[in-house]
């Protein structure tokens, strides 16, 4: 399940009832599946949503649309069907596609009608009751033959009608439709029994579906994005902060939000299938809510093999109902009658007119066959499309700046530095945000097109290092310029102007300002010194609440703007200082401002704590804020003052109050139960195995993903014995017995086992049986068949070889039924009885499968051979049937 959106409120997700979580990420952040309020969820810490989940639902037939407690905007939902496994029918939302009866659309429908109905007039309701039956279960089936029986049934009526010459080229054109017919007949009854057999013929190979690759994938773009917008949102502010003069260096960045504790047991669920088949797509372009759920009905694995079963052997007794009326109506013309007449001819001669009519409707919108609908799948374009837009190994690190220079004359402004690019990305330049007019941009000497790209002048670069410049001029008295990405050992050639935001060769802000030098000396000798005003200061708290709780205390000077000055600020009582560079003491923090020094900051520890009273203090000269940024791992109420403002679009994930002097706020914090759930998943397993005179031979793969430390036990078949053992490309000592014992490490491994059996091959041969720890995903079994065995029979997962023969063989079965049949009823005189016609089937299958029918073909010939009187054949007929029979 993947939720990708925007949230405002609650900051967790619970799934629904009939949804069991397995493993979660947000962001790409592994995060602990937890309980709270009876349900089952996940803790979110950020407006913008993108999790990626791994869920088991307990009834495939009816389950939850989104599977959380929320409604969802838009829906989107992939069905991926096993082999033998159809869906019949979905409901649930506007826009279902891949079931048995959305298959059917009006054209398909009103074929099957003019059909059945032609049928009925024709030959009566047995037949159309048949016709109906054959089309309703084969219509949809791969080799299908459609238009050979819709051909048969139009020269049905013409056989009847027709006269003279024209009789003759329908009894002609008769012969060889049936003929078509009963080849694709045998096409489409071996490939169906085939099918019934083995149901993964459906398609010559399986895709595959990485799992792991989405979710990089998923993470990337969204992380991206955020960055991007995070970058904008900072400009503006920065360019304020940008002038401030700190104490000492900036407090570290804030805690990651899904940090998690390494006594976290974080689930690691169970392992997602890699494999891609048939497919039902659910979408959805309206809101789905929250109750909202998706019914399916499905024909399992035996349904399958006897629909597809019967749809054979329907299709072939409507074929031999055609055939046979064809017959008998050929050898049997109906008398002559008026053509004026109403009677039995003339429903005929209406039934051809109709027929004729409609055959070019009907032709044309035969079904097409399965595979040209199904390929490309929307998985696979799906696929494609992820692998095209997928952000280099480096996003969004793939550029570093270096020896910037900035130059200025009086009326221009140039900035030059070195770019090193890792691949091929679209550099974000420094862009004017006034005062300031580009007029040329050079990148290695040459000059360049800059086009505007998210707010920011962009250039493209290729791999490799590259030289960029840019020039302009200087309108006015003030400018900025606004750095997207930081320049490294940036310096500066100027005299007109002064520079401000520069700082140890760099701009930490994002922003720099130049001001005329002589706007600034006019300035300063025109303005009226203020009467001195009372020092002001905002004190701001934040309490950042993850692995481990610290408090950033912020003194932020509001008056005066210039001179020193000192205030005390009261430590909290839980606080514990990290800082030497200030003056602790007497539960104060003593702060010395020098001149135009605007803020100073300090950092503090906290021990976690279950309730936490804070306290706006009376004083005069500064006021409080507090705001709380809790991780994935706390949450946080909160009783008395409410919170003021949202912050970013988020009114509590990140809480501000403003309290009045005197005003108190008691904070709440509890942390959410882990879900229990197993902290590895084995997600691969591949095992191959051979045969030899008096050994067997295997080598067991296994992909196995853990969340922390842990032992690894799985037991090999009794009395085997181990000749290599390895971890992650590394060799192990071997055990002695069948257990095997391999310490896992938190993240992606691979353990290797090469063992052997002693006993050779029989007429039967299994597959070792490994015991695993737990359940497995993704299982693959190789058999390496020694030479001189010839298989006869495979059993086990539904994917995998099939013998092709069994398939040939129900064919040859029902064909010599059919043979023998026909031997008595036409009393051939053939001397060939029912198992001869079987060992004749069976002799000439393994040469060619449509042998037997020339065989077969030819022995009927040669009886009706006997019953034609040659002596009243002239010369000419008579060797025309020699040369023919020969």
């Amino acid at each position: 399940k993947s939720i990708t959106g925007a949230m405002r409120s609650e900051w967790r997700l619970n799934a629904q009832a009939d949804t069991r979580l397995g493993s979660a990420q947000v962001s790409g952040h592994p995060v602990l599946v937890t309980q709270h309020a009876g349900g089952e969820g996940v803790e979110i810490r950020s407006p913008e949503i993108a999790l990626e989940a791994v869920t088991r639902i307990a009834s495939p037939t009816q389950f939850s649309a989104t599977g959380w407690e929320s409604r969802a905007d838009t829906f989107s939902a992939t069905l991926h069907i096993p082999p033998g496994w159809r869906v019949l029918h979905a409901a649930g939302v506007e826009d279902i596609r891949g079931t048995w009866l959305s298959a059917w659309d009006l054209w398909d429908i009103f074929l099957l009608l003019v059909l059945v109905a032609a049928t009925r007039k024709l030959l009566g309701f047995k037949a159309a009751a048949l016709a109906i039956a054959a089309l309703l279960t084969a219509y949809h089936e791969p080799g299908m033959p459609t238009a050979l029986l819709a051909t048969l049934l139009l020269l049905l009526p013409l056989a009847v009608i027709a006269r003279g010459r024209i009789r003759r080229g329908v009894g002609v054109a008769t012969t060889l439709t049936c003929i078509a017919a009963v080849l694709a007949l045998v096409a489409f009854s071996i490939s169906n029994f085939r099918l019934a057999i083995y149901p993964s013929l459906e398609r010559s190979s399986v895709g595959v579906y990485d799992y792991a690759t989405q979710l990089d994938h998923n993470a990337r773009s969204v992380a991206s994005d955020l960055i991007l917008e995070s970058t904008a949102a900072m400009a503006p502010r920065a360019a304020v902060e940008g002038k401030m003069l700190a104490a000492e260096a900036p407090p570290r960045n804030q805690q990651n939000a899904y940090l998690l504790d390494e006594t976290d047991r974080v689930q690691t669920g169970p392992g997602a299938p890699n494999w891609l088949w048939n497919s039902v797509t659910l979408q959805s372009a309206s809101p789905v809510p929250q109750a909202a759920s998706l019914s399916v009905m499905y024909s399992p694995p035996w349904l399958t093999r006897l629909w597809r079963v019967l749809g054979v052997l329907l299709t072939l007794a409507y074929a031999g109902v055609l055939m046979s009326a064809l017959v008998r109506t050929l050898r049997n013309p109906p008398a002559a009658t008026d053509p004026t007449a109403s009677g039995a001819t003339a429903v005929p001669a209406a039934s051809a007119v109709t027929l004729v009519l409609t055959a070019g409707l009907v032709f044309s919108g035969l079904p097409q066959p399965a595979a040209a609908q199904a390929f490309p799948s929307p998985q696979l374009l799906s696929e494609l499309e992820q692998r095209l837009l997928q952000p280099p190994a480096c996003a969004p690190h793939c550029v570093a700046l270096d020896e910037g220079l900035i130059t200025t004359t009086r009326q221009t402004l140039s900035i030059g530095f070195s770019a090193y690019a890792a691949a091929d990305v679209l550099l974000q330049l420094p862009t004017p945000r006034e005062g300031w007019q580009v007029s040329s941009l050079q990148v290695d000497g040459a000059e360049a097109t800059a086009r505007l790209h998210e707010g920011y002048l962009s250039v493209r670069l290729t791999r490799g290092p590259h030289v960029v410049s840019l020039s302009g001029a200087l309108e006015g008295d003030i400018a900025s310029v606004n750095l997207p990405l930081a320049i490294h050992n940036l310096n500066t050639s100027t005299t007109d102007w002064q520079l401000s935001g520069l700082v140890d060769g760099r701009v930490p802000s994002g922003t720099l300002s130049l001001r005329a030098l002589s706007a600034a000396r006019q300035e300063a000798g025109n303005r009226i010194k203020p009467d001195p005003i009372a020092p002001f200061f905002v004190v701001h708290r934040e309490f950042d609440i993850g692995l481990q709780w610290r408090v950033v205390t912020r003194v932020t000077r509001l008056a005066p703007t210039s001179g020193p000055v000192a205030v005390e600020v009261p430590l909290l009582a839980v606080e514990r200082p990290l800082s030497n560079a200030i003056n602790f003491s007497g539960g104060q923090a003593r702060l010395q401002f020098s001149d135009r020094q605007r803020q100073i900051s300090w950092e503090s520890s906290i021990s976690p704590l279950g309730q936490l009273q804070l306290q706006a203090a009376a004083g005069e000269h500064y006021v409080e804020t507090w705001r709380v940024r809790p991780s994935a791992l706390w949450r946080v109420s909160h009783e008395g003052l409410p919170h003021t403002r949202p912050f970013g679009g988020a009114d509590s994930l990140q809480p501000l109050w403003k309290p009045w002097p005197g005003e108190s706020l008691t904070l709440n914090f509890s942390r959410p139960e882990g879900s229990a759930g197993p902290t590895f998943t084995t997600e691969a397993v591949n095992l191959s195995f051979q045969h030899g005179a008096a050994l067997r031979q295997s080598q067991l793969s296994l992909n196995v993903k853990a969340s922390m430390g842990q032992d690894y036990r799985f037991t090999l078949p009794t009395g085997s014995r181990v000749t290599a053992l390895s971890h992650n490309g590394n060799e192990l000592s071997l055990p002695e017995g069948n257990t095997i014992s391999v310490s896992l490490q938190p993240g992606d491994q691979l353990i290797g086992v090469t063992f052997e059996e002693d006993g050779g091959s029989g007429w039967l041969s299994e597959s070792p049986r490994v015991e695993l720890p737990d359940g497995a995903s993704n299982i693959s079994l190789t058999y390496t068949l020694p030479q001189d065995r010839w298989p006869l029979y495979l059993s086990g997962p539904p994917i995998g070889p099939a013998m092709l023969y069994w398939g040939v063989f129900c064919v040859i079965v029902l064909g010599a039924l059919l043979l023998n049949w026909l031997n008595k009823r036409l009393a051939t005189g053939i001397p060939i009885g029912l198992p001869g016609w079987l060992l004749l089937g069976i002799g000439l299958s393994t040469v060619n499968s449509y042998g037997v029918l020339v065989v077969a073909g030819f022995l009927f010939l040669l009886a009706f051979r006997q019953r034609i009187d040659t002596a009243a054949m002239s010369r000419l007929k008579f060797n025309l049937m020699q040369i023919a029979l020969g």
